[in-house]
């Protein structure tokens, strides 16, 4: 859907995942085909923006897509997408909607990056954590625009954000 591609992703059915700034797109290897899927203001159940940024499957098989406005599961049975967003009147929501990166830890806990901090994904309640920077707190974030998440082998999670390192 477009040459300015920003995700890449093999998921455990073999599928190859591009995200890309107009679409996502799935590719089969098995067929040769590929499906375009694009967001749709009048479907629900479609992702939520053009822009996807990054791509995950988390540890139930889920796959997690995080895009420009909105964080989205994929449902493969049904072949439709659940939308996550920002809501100032649920504190367990997205912080943000401008969603950086995704990063399943060993211990099976997801982190999604965002414009304005850190999220952790609680399975159980369907809400989400905030980590923001905090000047008077030197524990916390140093800026809260996060670009890309990684853990070592020792279990550390790294967190690069956008302007401080």
């Amino acid at each position: 859907s477009s040459n300015d591609v920003f995700a890449i992703y093999e998921d455990r059915h073999d599928n190859l995942w591009v995200g890309t700034a107009r679409g996502l797109n799935t590719f089969d290897r098995e067929t040769g085909a590929c499906v375009r899927h694009l967001a749709d203001p009048e479907n629900s159940q479609s992702i939520s923006h053009d822009h996807v940024r990054t791509i995950a499957e988390d540890h139930h098989g889920t796959l997690w897509i995080g895009t420009a406005n909105g964080l989205n599961t994929f449902d493969y049975e049904s072949g439709q997408f659940t939308r996550y967003h920002h809501n100032p009147d649920d504190a367990g929501s997205l912080v943000n909607n401008a969603i950086s990166s995704i990063y399943e830890d060993h211990e099976g806990t997801l982190w999604i990056g965002t414009n304005l901090g850190l999220e952790r994904f609680d399975y159980d309640t369907g809400t989400f954590q905030h980590y923001q920077a905090d000047s008077d707190d030197p524990h916390s974030l140093n800026f809260n625009q996060i670009t890309t998440l990684f853990e070592d082998r020792a279990g550390t999670l790294w967190i690069r954000t956008y302007v401080s390192g």
